[in-house]
């Protein structure tokens, strides 16, 4: 693979869709297509499934983006420096955030750094899982805000907060005539998985306990945000932080406490 079809493999594991990821990468849906079809064909691989319009990767997809990823690290901080050195500012910040954080709280965050410091050049890059905590060890990122814990002699926490998990469903979903959700609710209804593992540190059995080997997975995506579209379609129900859907950033969305110790 190039280092194009690298970059848009990488942003399709990021963003779950080829429509999203043409966003990110504000290039048109037919070339990321395009991109991601010479990449099969020059590797050989199958890296996606194509399953009713969705794109589920493979274990081999799941692989090479673990390389992929630390590789871009190395090609975003060759591009930082370039950029850098030929456009000099006095004050800089570099943050990592995962996708979730990087749409519903970020944002906010860095209007009220602003705010207070308005000669501040703020850069922004989205990873995934450990590689967070990685860009600040080797110090392409001055500050990452991730919903993991880490816990590394050489990075220091500056502060933790509590979040909560949420199900999400459509507006008009059977769910959301309920107060709170408990796994059994979930039993009998489309559910939309995606790695919270990876993105929380809780496994399958945490989030949900005895219900997980009777639950009925429709939808498999790669980041939360990405559920919550899925389930403002109406394509099922989801579990993910109440950060991704803080600010009412999806439409026609119905969002409801989830509480694993209820009984």
């Amino acid at each position: 693979m190039n280092l194009r079809q690298m970059e848009v493999f990488r942003a399709v594991m990021l963003t779950g869709a080829v429509g999203r990821a043409a966003e990110f990468l504000h290039v048109s849906q037919p070339a990321v297509s395009k991109v991601l079809a010479s990449a099969e064909e020059r590797t050989g691989l199958r890296l996606f499934d194509r399953v009713k319009g969705r794109l589920i990767p493979t274990e081999d997809a799941r692989r090479l983006y673990a390389e992929v990823a630390h590789l871009w690290e190395k090609v975003e901080k060759i591009r930082m420096l370039s950029h850098d050195l030929a456009n000099p500012v006095s004050r800089r910040l570099s943050v990592v955030t995962s996708p979730s954080l990087g749409v519903s709280l970020l944002p906010r965050l860095i209007a009220d750094l602003q705010a207070q410091e308005p000669d501040l050049m703020t850069r922004v890059d989205f990873h995934v899982g450990g590689d967070l905590d990685q860009s600040v060890l080797d110090q392409n990122a001055d500050l990452a805000v991730t919903s993991l814990p880490i816990d590394h002699p050489n990075v220091s926490t500056l502060a933790r907060y509590e979040c909560a998990l949420v199900c999400v469903m459509h507006a008009d979903h059977p769910l959301a005539s309920k107060r709170v959700i408990v796994p059994a609710d979930l039993i009998g209804h489309k559910l939309i998985e995606f790695p919270h593992t990876l993105f929380y540190g809780l496994s399958q059995a945490q989030v949900y306990e005895k219900a997980l080997d009777r639950l009925d997975v429709s939808v498999e995506v790669h980041a939360s945000h990405s559920a919550c579209w899925f389930a403002s379609a109406g394509t099922g129900v989801a579990v993910v932080d109440a950060l991704t859907v803080a600010g009412g950033a999806f439409p026609g969305l119905g969002v409801r406490p989830y509480n694993v110790a209820a009984k």
